[in-house]
């Protein structure tokens, strides 16, 4: 299932949250090309043609129908800068919900973190 269908963007004064689309890998590659994050998360930063395919497997969607995903790319209001994700799922199996989420190191200790997270809630 899949949310996309959905153009709901969410608004904070300083962020706004925007569907993910698969042309959103051009701008979070450098944005995720940072091997501090990678540290924290593993793995390792990823090429434009990866992202791309990552982000085309999110926005179809799970193949499970009691789940759904969510996933938006968080940017600042004030010049549309891309800071990071927010990734949820949503299932219906024992009524359990999880979220992620993953912005650049450079952004980290700067607030925007915690109100992704009040955002999450």
């Amino acid at each position: 299932m899949s949310p996309n269908d959905d153009d709901t963007t969410i608004l904070t004064r300083r962020l706004s949250l925007t569907p993910l689309q698969v042309a959103d890998a051009e701008d979070m590659v450098d944005v995720l090309n940072d091997e501090r994050l990678h540290e924290f998360i593993g793995g390792r930063p990823a090429t434009v043609a990866e992202l791309r395919d990552r982000y085309a497997r999110l926005v179809a969607g799970s193949s499970d129908s009691d789940e759904m995903w969510l996933n938006w790319i968080v940017r600042r209001r004030s010049d549309t800068q891309p800071i990071g994700t927010v990734q949820a799922t949503l299932a219906t199996r024992d009524g359990q919900s999880t979220a992620t989420a993953a912005w650049s190191s450079e952004w980290t200790g700067r607030t925007r973190g915690s109100r992704q997270r009040r955002l999450e809630l």
